[in-house]
């Protein structure tokens, strides 16, 4: 039997929350025993898709140093069977942390200076996106239970025609099997989105978090997996 808020909590309910984040992140480590940090926060600015990590441990002839770079998913996954999905672009990891290096330095900078009005904009960007999320997955979610609806259709037409004889029992068998598939992975994506929708309900203004990461990261010359994991989430 679960008590919920029943002893004072180890940890906060924030921190809580980020880790379960983090743990629905797959991190794979090298031969060197090690994952990537960035891994699961980068997103292919043309296709939507992550970008993936690849790093080996010996150097590059032409700049003397281990392959570790980002690619974008789509076209890693998809160049070899369709012609066109996503182009085929890639950026040094180096790059990216000197990248979020330079523009965390600039935020932290102005919230320091400017904390009120870096509050509001804040708080009236991340209701725009919310905003603009929820319709998008609320389609998703409605798009998703018009097919299973129809897929409930192709049941009844598919137990009929076998009845009838008009349907072999093993085309029948494969039919069924994969109708029984698509319907079983949609009603899975339509919990996921839901659940993203209840916490954009249920969540807080992370304006005031952000300030006391700022407060708490005043002063960096380098950035680190902690750090990362929490702006990230």
């Amino acid at each position: 039997m679960i008590f919920e808020n029943h002893h004072e909590a180890l940890i906060s309910q924030d921190v809580f929350d980020t880790v379960q984040k983090l743990r629905k992140t797959v991190r794979r480590t090298d031969n060197l025993g090690e994952a990537n940090p960035l891994t699961g926060i980068l997103w292919c600015a043309d296709c939507g898709a992550k970008m993936y990590n690849h790093r080996r441990s010996r150097p590059r002839k032409d700049t003397h140093k281990p392959l570790n770079v980002y690619h974008c998913a789509t076209y890693q996954l998809t160049h070899s069977k369709f012609d066109t999905q996503c182009t085929a672009h890639h950026i040094s990891t180096d790059a990216v942390n000197q990248i979020i290096l330079d523009v965390l330095k600039k935020t932290t900078a102005y919230v320091r200076e400017h904390e009120n009005e870096f509050v509001e904009k804040l708080r009236a960007s991340s209701n725009v996106k919310r905003k603009e999320t929820a319709k998008s997955y609320q389609k998703q979610i409605s798009k998703n239970e018009r097919r299973i609806a129809d897929l409930e259709k192709i049941f009844l037409t598919l137990y009929e025609d076998r009845a009838l004889g008009k349907l072999q029992e093993e085309r029948f068998d494969e039919m069924i099997s994969n109708c029984e598939h698509e319907k079983s992975e949609l009603k899975a994506k339509n919990l996921t989105l839901q659940s993203e929708l209840d916490e954009f309900t249920a969540d807080n203004d992370k304006a005031e978090n952000f300030i006391a990461l700022v407060q708490k990261y005043t002063r960096f010359e380098e950035l680190t997996t902690p750090m990362l994991f929490v702006i990230a989430v």
